[in-house]
């Protein structure tokens, strides 16, 4: 095992754990604090001003982030970093510069350099503090030119406030880890803006309710700091509704991309093609209002018999989630997957047919003889377990 992964290993890891209860009392002072200890080496370099954007919100973030990213490398006008979580395979995925993600080399020596600051050998970091810190170190020694911070969690005791983002961009917001954003639109927008620091120069948004624009406006005066509103046509795909986002963001700032929206690889794990025959279909979507989106555009595609394949953490609103699924009428089938860390559901009357399962065998069982198309949805957990079974690349 490398250096870097045994490190991560020690770390305390919420994203893991689900414990996200820790935070109720969590301070950026500390991450502050041992940055500034790391802020001679990783500005080593005197040419590297990065122009910084932080994207974050409920839904909408991980797709815009790469879209963001793509565009401006498409550009041909530096090196561009993207930070993003969670991951699908592996750490290393969160960390990439111009397409290419960061290697086992690079991120050991990164870890060697930071641990030369702590010969004890305790780090005082969580797991996504230590990987936002080697991402910093990354994108200096890659010198790039501009940077894409997808945010982890909220906004205002994000790790990734600490870079101070030139440009915020604030994709859909709705109810999702109310235990600590609050159990309110009001307060979980509060909470995303609030990632703006002193060197923001702009919010961008987009416009897809008033309600949105009547919580973002008064905040974003309050901070003095001016928020564009980017009109938001309603399209079928919400892949392709988020890469319009980007390009009006870049467009407004005079970055003026010619790529359009099918040029551009979908990013990993949404809405991907995980197995043509029979199709299975992957999505992340976790929280009522992803579901809904994801289900509209997977039934807009597959009108015939379909089948859904839900897996979900405990953490997750099962009940909204089920009641999303319900809303769309009677399926030809719904899949439960029940395995170790995930939730058990209770019997679910809108589908002919109804599968609990816990095993990964008795999962691929059900593909063996079939012709149904299926949606996977739920959790980014499922992800690695459909290509193991599906894809011969499949790996943790």
């Amino acid at each position: 095992m490398s250096l870097f992964f045994h490190i991560l290993q020690t770390l305390h890891n919420p994203e893991k754990t689900r414990k996200f209860n820790v935070f109720s009392d969590y301070l950026l002072e500390g991450f502050r604090r041992e940055l500034e200890k790391h802020k001679e080496k990783i500005s080593k370099h005197p040419s590297y001003k990065p122009i910084r954007f932080s994207v974050v919100g409920t839904n909408g973030k991980g797709s815009t982030s790469h879209y963001l990213s793509e565009l401006l490398f498409s550009l041909q006008i530096g090196e561009v970093g993207l930070y993003t979580s969670p991951h699908l395979l592996t750490p290393l995925e969160r960390i990439s510069c111009s397409g290419q993600m960061i290697s086992d080399f690079a991120a050991d020596k990164i870890t060697e350099s930071i641990l030369e600051l702590y010969p004890q050998g305790e780090l005082p970091f969580t797991y996504f503090e230590f990987l936002t810190l080697v991402c910093l170190y990354y994108f200096a020694e890659k010198q790039c030119k501009y940077e894409v911070w997808e945010a982890g969690l909220g906004g205002r005791l994000d790790a990734t406030k600490l870079v101070q983002a030139d440009y915020v961009l604030i994709t859909q917001i709705g109810l999702d880890h109310c235990e600590i954003l609050g159990d309110t639109i009001e307060k979980i927008a509060k909470e995303k803006i609030n990632i703006c620091g002193p060197n923001t120069k702009r919010i961008f948004s987009v416009l897809d309710s008033e309600e949105k624009r009547s919580l973002l406006d008064p905040l974003a005066k309050d901070l003095g700091i001016p928020i564009h509103w980017v009109e938001g046509k309603r399209r079928p795909d919400y892949l392709e509704q988020n890469f319009h986002f980007a390009k009006s963001v870049l467009s407004s700032l005079g970055l003026n991309s010619t790529q359009s929206f099918p040029s551009i690889p979908k990013p990993k794990g949404r809405m991907e093609l995980i197995r043509k025959d029979p199709t299975l279909v992957f999505d992340p979507a976790h929280n009522p209002p992803a579901v809904r989106c994801t289900l509209s555009q997977f039934r807009d595609e597959y009108t015939q018999r379909s089948r859904i394949l839900l897996a979900s953490l405990p953490d997750k609103d099962q009940a909204a989630i089920l009641e999303e699924i319900k809303s769309f009428g009677v399926w030809e089938e719904v899949v439960f997957f029940e395995g170790t860390g995930f939730t058990q559901f209770p019997n679910f009357p809108h589908a002919q047919s109804i599968y609990h399962i816990q095993s990964e065998r008795e999962l691929g069982s059900l593909f063996e003889n079939t012709d149904l198309p299926t949606l996977a949805i739920g959790s980014f957990r499922l992800y690695p377990i459909l290509t193991r079974l599906f894809q011969k690349d499949g790996k943790m």
